[in-house]
């Protein structure tokens, strides 16, 4: 994360939080390549679907009842 010119950080979703998380504690977050492939396609879907779009510091979580 530190070395790439690729990581942003600063997107606020679980796929960034996951790789955060990994980086501190490997044994705790992304242990398989499933969890991978997930962090890294949330990182990508959020992207194209914000794209050109100043989002940051919005809250894009919505209310639900289960």
């Amino acid at each position: 994360m530190v070395d790439s010119d690729a990581w942003d950080g600063t997107l606020g979703i679980w796929g960034e939080e996951m790789i955060q998380e990994t980086a501190i504690n490997p044994s705790f977050a992304i242990d398989t390549a499933q969890k991978n492939v997930a962090a890294r396609v949330n990182i990508h879907l959020h992207r194209q679907a914000f794209y050109g779009d100043n989002i940051r510091g919005i809250d894009l979580d919505e209310d639900w009842v289960d």
